[in-house]
């Protein structure tokens, strides 16, 4: 009996890491296809910064867009409560850039739904009617010159609902860092395949948003954006991802705060998006799978069998092996076009720290999977300071004050059940 189960999961590890690679091989078909949306179309653009929190890459991040090469746009930054310590960050901003800059306090919210989604719905109810395009980006993400020009540039396609990115993070060699990285660079690849949009590097025409109602879609959603791919396949409009549109992240994490902000993104696709089944057997599978190895091979030895033993351990190392090939294509393709932006001058993380990353990959497995289990029985989260509760009846505030810390960076999420 022994036997046969480690022949299995020997097996099926070896078969789930097979299917990985035709994942990775149709995302880089599809990338590859992804040009740049050659277009001279430059409406008046609003760019809006949702910020809660001084993020250390904050002021990266307004430098970022300040040197946007794009003809006529705006900044809004929206605020839930001018105490917060990113408040004075934007106002010096404002008072030196070369750009407009308006800022935004939410002047009132409902409690039902995300707070991100709030800032963004006062955002859009102040703009100037003149404004018909937005963009959207995270605080802690640093654009490219010509991020707003190309995101834009795809929505000259009427077929086109949303433009979106990709984030990629380069750690700064510390094993919690590199676990995110290559965490990020296997959602990526569902995030493409599955076509799932990122708010943090987002664009939208201000028709789009008002015909199909989005504002009042986010009125009662934790987050913007996974909940659009569904909305946009039934309005026969696409998710443009330009290959390009790649946002450069320098942040690093605390262990204790990686497997929350793990389980926080796949609470979002279980609460706006029909392929969580997918994400969750996904991340299920793989994770017992390698579990189970780890666990046969220990009994193995345990026992005496040492074919058994080297038959689990090189299925294991294969595994292991293969996942960084995979990681290491991925990370390539995403460099290559930061590099190409300026963003990265010298070798990449995963080439200086390849151990690390080599380390890092079934770690982030084993972290994916408690996350994932995490994810699909959580009833409250902890997002920025704020405590929602969230299942099947919808979003709500429970817990609120404003972010008034100025000498610490934004809180990561904890899950409290």
């Amino acid at each position: 009996m022994l036997a046969f189960l480690n022949f299995l999961f020997s097996g099926l590890l070896v078969a789930l890491i097979l299917g990985q690679a035709v994942y990775v091989a149709l995302y880089l078909r599809m990338r590859r296809r992804a040009v740049y949306a050659s277009s001279d179309w430059t409406p008046p653009a609003s760019i809006i910064l949702c910020v809660r929190g001084r993020d250390p890459t904050l002021t990266h991040c307004l430098r970022g867009i300040a040197r946007q090469d794009y003809p006529d746009f705006e900044l809004v930054a929206v605020f839930d409560s001018r105490e917060d310590p990113g408040f004075r960050v934007v106002e010096e901003f404002r008072a030196q850039a070369s750009i407009p800059v308006r800022i935004v306090v939410i002047p009132a919210f409902s409690g039902k739904c995300g707070m991100k989604c709030e800032a963004l719905i006062a955002a859009m109810e102040s703009l100037d009617p003149r404004r018909t395009v937005v963009a959207m980006i995270d605080a802690d993400s640093v654009a490219a010159p010509n991020w707003l020009r190309e995101m834009i540039a795809s929505l000259a396609d009427q077929s086109v609902g949303a433009v979106t990115g990709d984030r990629w993070f380069e750690p700064n060699g510390s094993l919690a860092s590199t676990v995110r990285a290559v965490w990020n660079a296997a959602a990526i690849v569902q995030m493409n395949l599955y076509r799932i949009a990122w708010g943090g590097s987002l664009a939208m025409r201000r028709e789009t948003i008002e015909r199909l109602r989005i504002l009042d879609i986010w009125r009662t959603t934790f987050c913007e954006d996974t909940v659009l791919i569904d909305l946009f396949r039934e309005e026969g409009l696409q998710v443009a991802r330009p290959r390009t549109a790649v946002v450069f992240n320098r942040e690093s994490i605390a262990w204790r705060n990686l497997h929350f902000w793990i389980a926080r993104q796949l609470l979002t696709v279980r609460l706006h998006n029909r392929k969580w089944p997918l994400v969750f057997a996904h991340g299920i599978l793989v994770g017992l799978t390698l579990l189970s190895c780890f666990g046969f091979l220990v009994l193995d030895m345990a026992l005496g069998q040492s074919q058994l033993a080297a038959l689990t351990a090189t299925s294991l190392l294969l595994a292991i092996l293969i996942n960084f090939v995979l990681v290491g294509l991925i990370a390539r393709e995403n460099t290559e076009v930061l590099r190409g932006q300026g963003q990265i001058s010298g070798p990449p993380s995963m080439a200086k720290h390849w151990f690390g990353w080599l380390v890092a990959i079934p770690l982030t497995q084993i972290v994916h999977f408690c996350a994932t289990l995490r994810a699909f029985r959580m009833k409250y989260v902890i997002w920025r300071g704020i405590e929602y509760r969230v299942d099947k009846h919808g979003v709500e505030i429970v817990r609120y004050r404003p972010f008034v810390d100025r000498n610490a960076p934004a809180v990561e999420d904890i899950s409290l059940h």
